[in-house]
């Protein structure tokens, strides 16, 4: 299930821009997509484990105006460059983080993590 708050949130503040959100993976970016109609940006491929995205490939979208926020918690190996930029670059939303569990509650690496949404404009 999503978070109805986040998806609200995201829908009110993205409108006009080519992406609601980016996230590590379509795990867990899939149901946002299927709910809202809306494209997510999957960061790292179906599990989040390949580098599609860069930090740079992320900083571009952002001055292009076609991403603002970006769900991420930072837990794998690949990760590393896009928690920098993160860190640097955008600042944390309060009120929106979400546990990130796998489809019908599946454990799994990077489940259980909290994830933060971050603004990057």
């Amino acid at each position: 299930a999503v978070n109805a708050e986040l998806v609200d949130y995201l829908q009110t503040n993205t409108q006009g821009m080519k992406y609601m959100m980016a996230v590590p993976s379509s795990q867990q970016g899939a149901q946002y997509v299927i709910d809202t109609g809306r494209p997510v940006l999957y960061m790292g491929g179906f599990s989040g484990g390949d580098a599609v995205v860069t930090a740079d490939d992320l900083a571009q979208l952002v001055a292009n105006g076609d991403l603002r926020y970006i769900l991420f918690s930072g837990g794998d190996r690949n990760s590393q460059e896009i928690s920098n930029w993160l860190a640097n670059s955008c600042t944390v939303v309060d009120g929106f983080s979400v546990t990130q569990n796998g489809p019908q509650g599946q454990s799994g690496p990077g489940r259980g993590q909290q994830m933060k949404l971050y603004d990057c404009q």
